[in-house]
């Protein structure tokens, strides 16, 4: 397994409400708890004030040995020292932020069917939905652990699974091929977000033994 997928084994994303403060607990809620990544989706938060997040969850992360991600914005994630950013197709391409020499990891969201220019393009992508995910309305079908499997052998990076993962699915997304998981409700939405993710890491580490 590389450094990068490593990094991914465990990526804990934010709710995306706005609320600075509750992603700050979160943030050390999950790395205290062993996730070993934190992803800002932060869309709503204007730019000084996801600046200030940015530093905020950077500082916890450095403290925990933990890796940072960034939905869109390559530059504030390069400003703040950042790890990473992560990018959807409503966002700049990988190779454009790549040609930029900004020192960040490149994520990318596939989905089915793959945009093989663009994760030719980036370090690692997370391919979703892999389960039904409560709320998305007309969103994309899950794909099911059969089809993610299969497009997960096309892919030449680390697999992030994305999508309905929580503690009784996540050693099932690695024995599909995922390199790691990516996980919302099943810790934002904990009443003990580091007891969440201990629960997780513990099905992870237990299926890489």
């Amino acid at each position: 397994m590389t450094l990068l997928a490593e990094r991914l084994r465990l990526v804990v994303v934010t709710p995306g409400r706005g609320d600075a403060a509750a992603v700050v607990r979160l943030a050390e809620g999950a790395l205290c708890g062993g996730a070993s990544a934190i992803w800002i989706r932060e869309r709503s938060l204007a730019a000084p004030a996801l600046c200030e997040l940015a530093r905020a969850v950077a500082a916890i992360a450095r403290r925990a040995g933990g890796f940072v991600i960034l939905s869109r914005d390559a530059e504030i994630a390069a400003r703040e020292g950042l790890d990473a950013v992560h990018l959807g197709f409503r966002d700049q391409a990988p190779r454009a932020v790549r040609e930029r020499g900004l020192p960040l990891v490149v994520g990318f969201s596939a989905h089915d069917p793959l945009d093989r220019q663009a994760i030719a393009a980036a370090d690692y992508v997370t391919l979703s939905p892999l389960f039904p995910t409560p709320g998305k309305g007309r969103a994309a079908a899950a794909l099911g652990l059969a089809r993610f499997q299969q497009l997960r052998a096309a892919i030449p990076v680390p697999v992030v699974a994305l999508g309905g993962v929580g503690a009784a699915s996540a050693a099932s997304a690695l024995q599909a091929g995922a390199d790691g998981v990516a996980v919302l409700r099943a810790v934002a939405d904990a009443e003990d977000a580091a007891a969440a993710a201990r629960a997780i890491r513990a099905r992870l580490d237990e299926a890489r033994a």
